[in-house]
């Protein structure tokens, strides 16, 4: 319909647990291409040599090094000191590009470099992600994570990682990665760009990447789609499908490598991309079939300078004291409470076999337990407290890297800021044990991450998340979407299980592309019209822990206007009190995607944040649920209220029942 006129709906078939939809596409306002993105595509860094410098801030002091190196003594150390400084200047600004820019600037050869430019192979590129502890702090507006990102390098060196907001390192981790970037000190400048091409004519390109140098490129598109196809061939996945046996409805597992190979049609492309098929792809263990964890239950050897009595180091917890020791106590979490979750959020795709060991000893002083790296990267600081747990676990005949995910559990520890810090995409976290029962979500959070999972926010302001835009200020709450734990979701209490949301399930591998329905319109028309057609569609609840083949789709996504990021529907039962829709949005790469947002359908509502019970968590909307009514959100990649998509949830009729709390849990 044109904007301003009135929307016609469809007539809608309803069944018993189900939910039907109907949307129709408006279009508002007028193109705005011009406008700039908040995420930069993997690309090409041009360098286009000296004489374009003087078009930047920095030209000054890189000119000087420049006509001083010219010269028989070489460039002076005051002019070096100068340039040095001016990176350093640049990356504290957090204008990253400019500091790339100009360190590669300065031509080969040049004897004045604090600096190290790098096109290559990174061996891993690790992102982890600290929790913080609610135990100290209950509220949403303070939840800020702390957010790590680190590079291995094939000879072994670890650097820090700084990058742009957004950027695709910091939303999972990967090996055999592909990296245009610099180290100064002890930090990682790291583009987005996967080439670095200097041009040689009008046209033609002589292209570094994936550690081959001066391959010849046609031009600068033929390098950005090649940069693009870098990226994607690293990633080499495992992925398991379910299929239909013909005898029944016997499901069965398929595990399969399968490497994305883009580039038939030239050397040239080839010889870039052929070392990343060897052995990338991303980090995440697989959250199908029969996986293993073990948890590593430490004490420190000293407190203050004197022994630990390891018998009461838990005991600040009364619910460790109540279930007669901290080994009960875990057993309770990770087992009698993380399995049956699992397994019911997975619908029965994910057999976890958790192993706890006893309290292990290991070797620091608890009373310096905060200037203590909390966890390392395959234990390759052996100070690091994960690596000395693994020492005590090995000593004792638990070697951790004989599972597939490990956690280790520490007594808490005042100077860490966190309740748990985990790696995204990769397998290791770490629980700082807080006194409340909030242990729960932090161990299943944690684990989460470990799959790929990110953090489930909210927007606080104006649409409150009904835009697929992400403003960077303080209206963005990391934490605050109360229906999932990976924000503020709890899986004892009286909001219910706090399911990870259909994206996340997805990217695990719960939810297959069959269950999954991709609204499909065409934006080539204005207005835009439906490709298959506007609904309505039949939604099944994904919390119930099943799936009906026939029972309709588990999830619909449509593709906002920002490339990759999708609006994503999935009915919810168990959650509220009143059945109904949930609509989230997030960029979603397939083998990854960032924090989820919720789209709080009820925005004109004052936004009241209510305590929940004895547990001090906050709701962060009224209502966010859309039942037997209509919303009308944004597909704009900004804050302006372009691309119109309204959508009409009714529930015929859902089984009654009641929340469960903890008693209730094991017995999903």
């Amino acid at each position: 319909e044109k904007p301003g006129s009135a929307t016609k709906f469809l007539g809608m078939k309803t069944n018993s647990l189900l939910l039907a939809i109907v949307a129709s596409l408006l279009v508002g306002g007028a193109a705005h291409s011009s406008r700039q993105r908040r995420r930069k595509k993997p690309g090409v860094l041009l360098i286009d040599g000296d004489d374009a410098a003087g078009a930047f801030p920095w030209s000054k002091v890189h000119s000087r090094v420049v006509e001083e190196a010219k010269g028989p003594g070489g460039a002076s150390d005051e002019a070096c000191v100068e340039r040095a400084e001016e990176l350093r200047r640049l990356i504290a600004e957090e204008r990253y590009d400019d500091a790339i820019a100009l360190s590669f600037a300065l031509e080969e050869g040049v004897a004045c470099r604090e600096d190290e430019p790098l096109v290559d192979v990174a061996e891993y590129v690790v992102a982890s992600i600290a929790t913080p502890d609610f135990d100290a702090s209950d509220d949403p507006a303070s939840a800020r994570p702390e957010e790590r990102t680190e590079i291995h390098l094939k000879d072994k060196r670890v650097f820090h990682v700084v990058a742009a907001e957004g950027h695709r390192a910091k939303r999972t981790s990967a090996k055999n990665v592909p990296v245009v970037g610099f180290a100064i000190d002890s930090t990682f400048v790291l583009s987005e760009s996967t080439l670095a091409c200097k041009r040689t004519n009008s046209s033609s390109l002589l292209c570094d990447g994936a550690g081959r140098r001066g391959v010849p490129v046609k031009d600068a598109e033929a390098a950005a789609s090649i940069a693009e196809s870098l990226l994607l061939s690293s990633r080499k996945k495992t992925r398991t499908s379910r299929v239909v046996a013909p005898e029944g409805d016997q499901q069965v597992e398929e595990e399969g490598t399968e490497v994305l190979d883009l580039w038939n049609d030239g050397w040239a492309e080839e010889d870039l991309y052929a070392p990343l098929l060897s052995g990338g792809g991303e980090l995440s263990p697989s959250a199908t079939g029969t996986r293993t964890v073990l948890v590593m239950i430490v004490c420190p050897k000293l407190t203050n300078g004197a022994t630990t009595d390891c018998s009461r180091v838990y005991d600040y917890n009364s619910e460790v004291v109540a279930q007669g020791g901290i080994e009960n106590y875990m057993r309770d979490v990770a087992v009698n409470v993380g399995e049956p979750w699992l397994d019911h959020n997975s619908y029965g795709q994910l057999d976890l076999v958790t192993t706890v060991t006893p309290v292990l000893v290991a070797d620091y002083d608890h009373a310096q337990c905060g200037n203590i790296d909390s966890l390392s990267w395959r234990f390759n600081n052996p100070a690091a407290l994960n690596s000395l747990a693994r020492d005590a676990s090995i000593a004792e005949r638990y070697d951790p890297d004989d599972f597939a995910y490990y956690g280790v559990v520490l007594p808490h520890c005042a100077g860490y800021s966190f309740a748990g810090r985990g790696y995204i995409g990769g397998p290791g976290f770490v629980m700082n044990l807080g006194s409340g029962q909030y242990n729960y979500r932090v161990y299943i959070h944690e684990f989460g991450h470990n799959v790929g999972g990110r953090h489930a926010s909210c927007i606080t302001n104006g649409k409150r998340g009904g835009v697929a835009y992400e403003p960077s200020n303080a209206d963005y709450v990391e934490y605050c979407n109360p229906y999932t734990l990976m924000g503020r979701g709890f899986p004892l209490d009286g909001v219910g299980f706090g399911e990870f949301v259909s994206s996340s399930k997805e990217l695990f591998g719960w939810l297959s592309a069959a269950e999954v329905e991709v609204y499909d319109f065409s934006r080539n028309n204005d207005p835009p019209l439906c490709g298959s057609g506007c609904g309505p569609y039949l939604l099944q609840p994904v919390d119930v822990g099943t799936l009906d083949p026939s029972g309709g789709y588990a999830a619909i996504k449509v593709p906002c206007e920002e490339a990759d990021f999708y609006l994503n529907l999935e009915l919810r039962t168990l959650t509220t009190d009143e059945p109904g829709v949930l609509m989230t949005w997030t960029e979603f790469r397939g083998s990854s995607h960032d924090n989820t947002v919720v789209v709080d359908t009820t925005p004109l509502t004052t936004w009241s944040p209510r305590a929940l019970g004895s547990y001090g968590l906050r709701l962060g909307f009224d209502d966010g649920i859309l039942r037997d009514r209509g919303f009308t959100f944004y597909l704009d990649d900004g804050p302006q209220e372009n691309y119109p998509l309204t959508v009409v949830a009714s529930v015929e009729k859902i089984e009654s029942r009641r929340r469960r709390r903890r008693g209730d849990l094991p017995g999903l």
